[in-house]
């Protein structure tokens, strides 16, 4: 038998973690949903017996409950809603006037519950109706999902002719290793001085004293790592590339084949090259079925694993947070520092540290590796989370996990500038230990190819392009080593699409033609509605 006051409380503890599942399903896996599902349906469980034991009634017992759970997921949405409430010279979206108005608003509803209401049959049957209804729409969007199948682009990406070329400059030579190294965010020289007032001159000189040829004049093709990756591994633009682009689509798992199963990847594969490439701590650039994927063992956990319930608190259950009650220890600073622990905060931050060294220090092996490889580590920094102080020191954290940019940064913008400065400063001396190694550890001049995928966000707000700064997002470094004179055709303002067709029509003798340099922007609701982007004398 189904009681009737059972379902209430479980379906509004399940709903809200459901909904956020449903509206980053495209970011998230659904076992990240788990911990909070069981979490949630144990506390659930918990207040109804609770309740029970102190009024001996289920059905009133499972109003209250359901309210305060309702109250307990809606206060972080209504938090950020109430922060353009203003009566007279008081702004509502403070804590200090939002918790007494919840308590109130929950003492009202028990009183009226315990002492009023007297057939609570037809109130739980409203629950359960609202409660059931509205896990309609996100239990759709999360099937959909998980049994829909990815576009089929394979005809797009596999055009790579595989006849024997010539092997252009390398002539006679064992073919050399090729790195493709993106620094996630890493902005140009003059947008890091002009905006941040920080200067890279000293790390620009380096790359250049080694050999690099630095595009001091170029620019992503897209603002988001997706698209960009996706675009410069295939050698074309993304409308090329998707067939019948939705611009008001947010589907984008065809980017996530595409970079999985790229142009570059077939074309050095049909030439012998072995693909090693990295976890980078962000799902859709991991190339899983590489010869080699590499895994960070964290120096937290080593090869045992954690126990799913007492590990820390992943991306997802931080903004799940973020909406719910517990949203004012994470604004209240001094309560977040006195409730902060290494269990709930530090965890994912140290294992984001532990993945950018444990990249760098791995490639710095693989000049000692049998064959010739294809290398793709992209490092998610100096792009956030600010896990590195300038030098190298673990940065304090006082928020969830998080890889979010822009105006989605938990923190200001003047923090942003601070702690990116700070992690570009000892990211910049990885790099110059890495590529040194590299060089030192390789019998044959590699080709390294170090660039960014977009800009930094500090001037950037996602759902509002009028407001976004277009030279910072789009203005990336780009930097060539490429042995043996294969740099003397490069030009300030080459952009990602065109770096791979020049490195082949340079080494294998192809004959790709160079594409048109051109930039777009995008939301990050409407990635593929893309806005043209033209730098006017030098200004945004």
């Amino acid at each position: 038998m189904i009681y009737t006051w059972l379902p209430a409380p479980l379906l509004f503890a399940i709903y809200p973690i459901l909904a956020l599942l449903a509206h980053n399903i495209e970011e998230v896996a659904f076992s990240e949903a788990l911990r909070p599902l069981f979490i949630s349906l144990i506390g659930a469980m918990i207040l109804l017996l609770a309740f029970r034991l102190i009024l001996r009634d289920w059905e009133k017992a499972s109003l209250i409950s359901t309210f305060m759970l309702v109250v307990f997921y809606s206060y972080g949405h209504i938090y950020t809603v109430a922060k353009t409430w203003q009566v007279g010279p008081y702004l509502l979206g403070r804590h200090r006037f939002l918790i007494p108005i919840s308590l109130l608003v929950l003492i009202v509803w028990i009183w009226w519950v315990v002492k009023r209401v007297t057939n609570p049959k037809n109130l739980l049957l409203f629950f359960n109706v609202i409660g059931t209804v509205s896990l309609v729409l996100p239990l759709y969007s999360i099937i959909r999902h998980t049994t829909e199948v990815a576009y089929d682009i394979s005809r797009n990406t596999e055009v790579v002719d595989t006849q024997d070329f010539e092997v252009g400059r390398l002539e006679g030579q064992s073919l050399p290793d090729i790195y493709y190294i993106i620094v996630d965010g890493y902005a140009r020289q003059d947008v890091l001085r002009e905006l941040y007032g920080f200067d890279n001159i000293a790390f620009i000189n380096f790359l250049r004293s080694r050999g690099f040829y630095v595009a001091d004049q170029s620019k992503s093709n897209y603002s988001q790592t997706m698209l960009s990756l996706a675009s410069s591994l295939n050698m074309a633009y993304i409308d090329d590339l998707v067939e019948e682009l939705d611009p008001v689509s947010d589907n984008r798992r065809g980017l996530a084949e595409l970079i999985n199963h790229s142009r570059v990847q077939s074309f050095l594969e049909s030439k012998g090259y072995s693909v090693i490439a990295f976890e980078t701590g962000y799902a859709q650039t991991h190339i899983t079925d590489a010869d080699w994927f590499y895994k960070t063992e964290s120096l937290l956990y080593g090869d045992t694993g954690r126990w799913p319930l007492l590990g820390s608190i992943t991306p997802f259950e931080g903004i799940l947070l973020q909406s719910t009650v517990a949203r004012v220890l994470l604004d209240v600073h001094l309560i977040a520092e006195k409730i902060r622990s290494p269990l709930l905060f530090d965890t994912n931050y140290q294992e984001q540290r532990d993945r950018i060294i444990f990249t760098l220090d791995t490639l710095q092996e693989i000049p000692s590796f049998d064959g010739h490889h294809f290398v793709f580590a992209h490092l998610i920094s100096p792009h956030p989370p600010f896990v590195f102080g300038s030098n190298g020191e673990m940065v304090t954290q006082s928020h969830p996990y998080s890889i979010q940019d822009a105006d989605r940064f938990s923190g200001t913008r003047e923090e942003y500038i601070q702690g990116y400065s700070d992690q570009l400063t000892y990211l910049n001396q990885l790099l110059i230990e890495t590529i040194d190694d590299i060089f030192a550890k390789s019998e044959i001049e590699p080709i390294i190819l170090l660039q960014a995928d977009h800009g930094p966000g500090a001037y950037m707000i996602w759902e509002s392009p009028e407001d976004t700064n277009f030279k910072e997002r789009l203005s990336i470094l780009n930097a060539y080593f490429l042995p043996n004179g294969g740099n003397e055709a490069l030009y300030p303002s080459i952009t990602p699409v065109n770096s791979f067709i020049y490195i082949f029509n340079t080494y294998f003798e192809t004959s790709y033609e160079l594409l048109k340099d051109e930039s777009f922007h995008s939301t990050w609701s409407r990635p593929f509605d893309f806005i043209p982007y033209v730098e006017r004398n030098g200004a945004d």
